[in-house]
């Protein structure tokens, strides 16, 4: 009696445990997901559509689900965000969602979306090698007005994500590149218009039929039966006893609560239930995995002929024809304008230069019947008076200061300043010590009561520059000789 009922009490163990090992079995299923942005120009006005559609997705994952945002551009894509919800609390799934603020389409551009989805592919393979719970699921936002060239690469990169049994789901609108409508139609992605799309939804119905699956790929599993002889009888009156545990499993998502187990005896063979291998978990071979960059770099070289080449190069910087037909003109015309203008200036010159010529003078200042030349007008700074010897023109008076007196141009001015400590006059007019005042030549400047200085300008001798004035000159000369 004890033998069969330690029997019984070692089946329901077993029983138990397994029923626990399937429960736990179907709550591994994790969510990779990997949302790209295409941040083309022409996608500016989807851009915040594509962000609303992002946060949807990203408030509806669970606790421990993957979740890296990137973004296509012109030249190398960026990962934006890399994250496992630790605890999917609100403010862990706002603080993720903020990131997404940042997410702008660029000025006059057109993205690799090929570029993102290879680096998308290789970080998942990366996260499913060390956890192979993990089960990948694609997400790329964009207008789907692609280029031909670029929907040929997405085309070829599609048999590398549909072997590995990803989802892919791709947004577009109804100028979207008609090769990608049909491979669409043809069952190769999930395809659906921005004001139609719910990736939410999608991604949580995409989880509901892997837990399904997970239940479905149970595999039965035999125990051997329990024969207990009596120590009586156990020649004549053998006994069997056969107990048929079945642990039965709701077909309800991962952790909705399960149903009791069942113990029931009857003279069939005991059976359980234990779970598979899940069918979500990402695998490849190394041989593969070293071939995949040689398929790759073959597939460029095809896909890319040299026509290909000129229309991705054209359709990417055509605009750039608009600002080089403008530029030819304005050069033309500027270069035109400048030699115009250098005419312009020598002429201006050649005109200006007999006049300039003429008004040029020699200042000359007279002090105390002493003359001194100054130079130039046009060329003359400055000089001081006073009764220091270091002074241009030195007055020998006591009641001249030191330095009594600055005379300085500026510009075409001619100014005097009074650095002294008694006022002195100018014209006529008083210049208190410190002031300044505007002078003409010639002119008069009263120093001190004794001392007195006379600016004059020593204008030179006018020159005859006139060729037809010179040759009657010189004929008269020569009629009188």
């Amino acid at each position: 009696m004890k033998r069969k009922l330690l029997s019984t009490i070692i089946i329901l163990v077993t029983a138990a445990g397994t029923s626990v090992a399937q429960s736990e079995s179907a709550q591994q299923g994790k969510v990779a997901l990997s949302v790209i942005f295409d941040t083309s120009w022409s996608c500016e006005e989807e851009m915040s559509d594509f962000i609303t559609l992002a946060r949807q997705t990203i408030v509806d994952l669970n606790k421990d689900d993957c979740i890296e945002v990137s973004t296509a551009h012109s030249g190398q894509p960026r990962i934006r965000v890399a994250q496992i919800l630790r605890s999917g609390t609100p403010e862990e799934v706002k603080n993720i969602t903020s990131n997404l603020n940042e997410i702008h389409s660029e000025f006059l551009s057109k993205a690799r979306i090929t570029d993102a989805l290879q680096i998308a592919i290789k970080r998942i393979d990366d996260l499913c090698a060390k956890d192979p719970n993990y089960f990948p699921i694609i997400l790329v936002f964009t207008d789907g007005e692609l280029e031909d060239s670029e929907t040929e690469r997405l085309l070829h990169l599609l048999p590398t994500i549909t072997q590995r049994g990803w989802p892919l789901y791709i947004t577009g609108n109804r100028h979207s590149n008609r090769q990608l409508l049909v491979a669409a139609n043809q069952g190769q992605f999930k395809f659906a218009l921005l004001n139609e799309a719910s990736p939410a939804l999608w991604i949580a119905t995409i989880r509901n039929s892997h837990a399904a699956q997970q239940v479905q790929s149970l595999k039965p599993l035999t125990l051997p039966s329990i024969e207990e002889k009596s120590p009586d009888d156990s020649s004549q009156h053998g006994r069997k006893l056969s107990l048929d545990v079945s642990a039965t499993l709701s077909e309800a998502p991962a952790g909705s609560p399960q149903k009791p187990v069942t113990v029931a005896q009857d003279n069939n063979v005991p059976t359980i239930y234990s779970p598979a291998v899940p069918s979500f978990t990402a695998t490849k071979s190394d041989a593969n995995l070293s071939e995949a960059p040689s398929r790759r770099k073959s597939y460029q070289k095809e896909a890319q002929p040299i026509t290909a080449t000129r229309r991705e190069f054209w359709g990417r910087y055509w605009w750039l024809l608009t600002p080089i037909i403008l530029l030819i003109p304005i050069g033309f015309i500027l270069s035109r304008g400048a030699s115009a203008a250098r005419k312009w200036t020598a002429q201006k010159d050649s005109l200006l230069k007999p006049i300039q010529q003429k008004d040029v003078g020699i200042l000359i200042a007279t002090l105390n019947g002493q003359t001194h030349n100054l130079g130039r007008l046009d060329q003359f700074m400055s000089i001081r008076v006073g009764s220091a010897p270091e002074n241009t023109i030195r007055a020998i008076d006591k009641n001249v200061g030191p330095h009594h007196l600055l005379i300085y141009r500026k510009g075409q001015n001619l100014l005097i300043r009074n650095t002294g400590t008694t006022p002195i006059s100018a014209n006529g007019s008083q210049v208190k010590p410190g002031a300044k005042l505007r002078i003409l030549v010639p002119s008069v400047i009263q120093i001190s009561e004794n001392t007195k200085l006379n600016l004059t300008l020593l204008r030179p001798k006018p020159v005859l520059e006139d060729r037809s004035v010179k040759n009657e000159i010189s004929s008269v000369q020569q009629d009188n000789s």
